[in-house]
């Protein structure tokens, strides 16, 4: 009998068109929902300080935690959906991707949010965006090297652009928190829709 030469990329590349649109879409309506919350959000934040918005100490309340509550719930049906699916290669390279890029905001958020309460300057705090920026452009730009699609690329170079835009606005808060929450609007949620309607059409092979 013949034999048959294994090829990696090809491999790979069945691999990912397997598990790549049941991948797309899970990851496409996090980031949807997480762009809308967390977008609208941060544009809340600069109508108050805008003053164009006055909220109560309750309201500050409901507005610090009301985008996490039905995040949360995204998140849990994503993972419920998902419990009993078998990743591939190319889904894990994704996943590990982003868990990866998300654990590192998680770290940083608590070191930023420590210092900047330790020392009272919310400009400490400001920080903490740009570099959530610059790691939703390099999981991007990962995301772009596996699929090796271009516009996965004008995302990730997006937000390289915002994290530019973002620390030269640090002094100028009302423009800073504009440019974040319609950069979460047009770099997260946007792509997440995309991801999402791409996952719709493209066929999955059993």
């Amino acid at each position: 009998m013949p034999r048959t030469k294994t090829n990696p990329e090809r491999s790979f590349a069945t691999s990912f068109a397997d598990e790549g649109p049941r991948a797309q879409a899970a990851t496409g309506l996090v980031f949807l929902w997480a762009g809308l919350l967390y977008g609208a959000q941060t544009l809340a934040y600069g109508a108050i300080d805008a003053g164009m918005l006055t909220l109560t100490g309750v309201g500050h309340l409901i507005l610090t935690i009301a985008p996490t509550i039905p995040f949360l719930a995204v998140i849990a049906f994503v993972s419920w959906q998902g419990r009993t699916s078998q990743k591939g290669v190319g889904t894990r390279a994704l996943t590990a991707c982003y868990t990866s890029a998300g654990l590192v905001n998680l770290v940083i958020a608590i070191a930023f949010g420590v210092l900047a309460a330790r020392k009272g300057n919310m400009t400490i705090w400001l920080l903490y965006p740009i570099v959530i920026c610059a790691m939703q452009g390099a999981a991007w730009y990962a995301a772009c090297a596996i699929r090796r699609k271009v516009w996965l690329g004008v995302v990730s170079a997006g937000w390289f652009a915002v994290t530019v835009a973002l620390t030269l606005l640090v002094t100028n808060v009302q423009v800073y928190l504009l440019v974040l929450g319609l950069a979460l609007w047009a770099l997260m949620a946007v792509p997440g829709y995309v991801l999402m309607r791409r996952a719709a059409k493209e066929p999955s092979h059993g």
